[in-house]
């Protein structure tokens, strides 16, 4: 199944990283790459600490590319970018997971990091396993290919008043 997550309200990460639990519970394989994000959320910091050896993450950005605070280059976010499909490439060989969670991928190949069709062929090798897509502004491609789509939408934010992320909440 390809599930992608997207829209403009919070909750895409959260609701994916509740899919990896659930298979976690049922002693499956799980693969999470984090891309565009740079530090470590609540969640990642808590899946760690389960010390799962059926649980593989990856970190794989720069920070948020093109936004206020955004210090490196486009080539620096695109190294980065890279570095995660080549962990997804050889985690798939070699770990086999049952779900892999592509974390903020819809925003890379939107923003141009990564091409959405390279995405599209893994994930069509890869037939017994399990995606979800993240991140807003899902490619074209990952709406066609999906088995099921679920958009956030934003209907009131904080954000809007002024007010910043806050730990345990937004991150």
């Amino acid at each position: 199944m390809l599930l992608v997550l997207t829209g403009n309200a919070k909750g895409k990460t959260t609701s994916a990283i509740g899919t990896a639990i659930r298979t976690l519970g049922h002693n499956q394989k799980v693969l999470i790459i984090q891309f565009i994000k740079e530090s470590e959320s609540g969640e990642i910091t808590f899946l760690k600490k389960l010390a799962n050896p059926n649980l593989k993450l990856h970190i794989c950005g720069k920070g948020f590319y093109k936004i206020k605070g955004d210090h490196s280059t486009k080539e620096d976010h695109k190294k980065s970018a890279q570095e995660g499909i080549k962990k997804l490439k050889e985690e798939l060989s070699s770990f086999s997971p049952a779900l892999v969670i592509l974390d903020e991928i819809n925003n890379a190949c939107s923003l141009g990091l990564i091409d959405p069709t390279e995405i599209i062929d893994i994930i069509t090798k890869y037939k017994q396993t399990n995606f979800i897509l993240t991140g807003r502004n899902a490619p074209k491609e990952f709406i066609e290919k999906s088995d099921l789509i679920t958009e956030m939408k934003e209907i009131k934010h904080p954000f809007n008043q002024g007010q910043t992320a806050q730990k345990g909440l937004d991150f």
